[in-house]
């Protein structure tokens, strides 16, 4: 196992701190502390398109007044032609029907518009929040992504941000519409009636309060529910990755128990959540009815009294059951807080972050000390070299909750176009040693200088420019040859170049094989194609780039010797400095001058005769494979 992934049970302390300017491009960046699950947080979700959300608001308010204005005008025109009043006159009887077609007209346009605006608002929502997601994804990574499993990531992408979609683009909508409509509706009744108004206003608090004073239970609930779904959704997806090593190793009944335990505690978080939302709804309900009810009733007394016209009854009636209507559909949207809270705190947590690898202005940065006497440094002027291209002062780091550390105090210089190999045992230090010369971590004490600048005060996009780091496993995108190639720079490549860098990496005849070349479609995480052949495409992406550093982790490890010599010295000439971290004996032997690290510390420095003859780390690392040789 790589002494990095030992990092993957780092735990980060959350914390709220605003995102460097430009991490999330187009997309805005959310302001620090944001709740997602707040309507206040929409001012930041809608910038831009406040005006559309504004325009489905409207129309979502008009639906439900187009409703009770239809529904008193149909039981006035009812109620007159019985009653006779409207009898004397065709045209009095005509009004109400006319306002009847024409409300009933309006609500449709209503409809269909309120529709087509919500859904362009939601889907710009929901792009928006997933590129604020991915967007924080990349400013924390790796380190702060190590820990997470892929398939909760998963998760918080689709299942997590629909939630807060739905949320910010639809039921907001039907919050702030119900408010808007129902006090309008109630005013419309108190023209009529009064008193039949006024009575229905403890009801209509009651209705909104009872959703509001369950949201504590409501945002547990979904706490709960979400955990387990994520969990699922993570375990299901390394189920699908692992499936051969599944029915290999006889698993399936252990992962099919381990799944029946997570949907058991499902059925019980969403059973809790059933109960409470099937409250909700009755006493919903009843306080509805409760509001038509107690209207009516008092409508009736206002006709006994001769304070109400009897033709009027009806319409109080109709429009006081539009108001429960309007409030029943406030309640509904309500009830699913839970899980929109539970959605918006895990990507908060994302977003809120802090960034483990802030730009830290070199007059800032922490000197070199440390109470260990450190190696003499090699200077690269004493091999004939120029002024160092990488040093390494005083480096400690240990990976959180690890025992010891994993680079002990190692102080290294290297010179412009110096190629040196990194060796050493499994778990000696020299993939961390690479991934903090790639800044994917920070020391805990000392500092690496790149061209004489701290990488800590490099911008991003400056360090990823200086230095490329090409792992063992490299990561191929589900898309075109040209495209994976493609990421190596922003700007568009010709096609001559990318066949030059496959030439240079020895995979120009494996692209030429392929039925469509440069454009045929790769596999999910390039399965389609060998070890090898992944490594080759990597470096060319690698070659592509040009780095004034290049970091190979590994990254010929599944090529044959002659192969991985000749892809290697090809690749010397794209990089300014190479730092190759191997344990074969074919690249130490062929490299200049090698490294070695034991326990986390620098043993050995020099050629591999030198090593040979002088360190006993060296000799350990390389002894069996020199008897292997002999041997055949």
């Amino acid at each position: 196992m790589s002494d990095l992934d030992q990092g993957t049970s780092a735990d980060v302390a959350p914390q709220r701190h605003a995102p460097p300017h430009g991490a999330y491009g187009t997309y805005g960046a959310p302001s620090p502390g944001l709740r997602l699950d707040d309507v206040r947080a929409l001012g930041a979700v809608l910038a831009g398109w406040r005006g559309w959300y504004v325009a489905a608001l409207t129309w979502n308010a008009v639906v439900h007044l187009s409703a009770a204005v239809a529904a008193g005008a149909a039981a006035y025109a009812v109620a007159a032609a019985v009653t006779g009043v409207a009898g004397s006159t065709r045209v009095e009887l005509m009004l109400p029907t006319v306002l009847v077609l024409g409300a009933t007209l309006v609500r449709s346009v209503a409809v269909w518009q309120e529709a087509y605006t919500s859904h362009d608002v939601a889907f710009r929502v929901l792009a928006r929040v997933r590129g604020w997601l991915f967007a924080g994804l990349a400013r924390i990574a790796p380190g702060g992504v190590a820990r997470r499993r892929t398939g909760d990531l998963t998760t918080l992408s689709t299942n997590d941000s629909e939630a807060l979609e739905i949320f910010l683009a639809h039921s907001s909508l039907y919050i702030i519409g119900r408010f808007l409509a129902t006090p309008l509706i109630v005013v419309g009744l108190a023209l009529i009636s009064l008193p039949a108004a006024l009575v229905t206003l403890p009801f209509l608090a009651l209705a909104v309060l009872v959703p509001l004073a369950a949201r504590r239970s409501a945002r547990e609930q979904g706490r709960r529910a979400r955990a387990v779904t994520a969990e699922i959704g993570a375990d299901m997806q390394e189920n699908v990755g692992a499936v051969r090593e599944i029915a290999a190793f006889g698993l399936l009944e252990e992962r099919l128990g381990r799944l029946a335990g997570q949907q058991t505690r499902l059925w019980r978080a969403q059973r809790a959540t059933t109960i409470r939302t099937g409250v909700e709804t009755a006493v919903g309900g009843v306080l509805s009815s409760l509001v038509a009810v107690a209207a009516t009733v008092v409508a009736v007394r206002e006709v006994a009294a001769g304070r109400l016209a009897l033709e009027w009854l009806p319409v109080v009636a109709a429009v006081a059951g539009a108001t429960p209507s309007a409030i029943a559909q406030w309640a509904a949207t309500t009830r699913h807080y839970g899980n929109t809270a539970a959605s918006a705190r895990r990507i908060e947590e994302i977003l809120d972050a802090p960034d483990p690898l802030p730009v830290i202005p070199e007059s800032e940065g922490s000197s070199p000390t440390t109470s260990v006497e450190c190696l003499p440094v090699a200077e690269p002027s004493d091999r004939g070299l120029s002024t160092p291209h990488i040093r390494v002062e005083s480096v400690t780091y240990s990976w959180p909750g690890a025992p010891r550390p994993a680079v002990r105090d190692v102080s290294v210089a290297i010179g412009a176009g110096e190629t040196v190999a990194l060796a050493g045992a499994s778990g000696a230090g020299k993939s961390t040693l690479g991934a903090l010369l790639a800044r994917w971590y920070d020391p805990d004490v000392g500092r690496i200088l790149v061209g004489g600048t701290d990488v800590r005060a490099m911008e991003r996009a400056e360090r990823v420019a200086t230095v490329c780091l090409v792992p063992q496993e490299p990561y191929l995108f589900a898309e075109s040859v040209r495209e994976n190639l493609a990421v190596a720079l922003p700007h568009e490549l010709p096609d001559d170049a990318l066949w030059e860098a496959l030439e240079r990496t020895r995979a120009a005849d494996v692209v030429r094989g392929m039925p469509h070349g440069l454009d045929t479609v790769l596999a999910d995480r390039g399965r389609s194609l060998s070890g090898g052949e992944r490594q080759r495409l990597a470096l060319a992406r690698a070659a592509l780039r040009r780095p004034e550093v290049l970091i190979l982790d590994e990254a010929v490890s599944q090529l044959d010797v002659e192969n991985e010599v000749a892809l290697r010295d090809s690749l010397i000439g794209t990089a300014t400095t190479t730092v190759v971290i191997a344990h074969r004996l074919s690249t130490l032997v062929t490299t200049p001058r090698v490294l070695v690290l034991d326990g986390g510390s620098l043993v050995g420095d020099g050629t591999h005769e030198e090593l040979l003859a002088g360190c006993d780390a060296y000799r350990r690392l390389v002894r069996p494979q020199l008897d292997l040789r002999k041997g055949t």
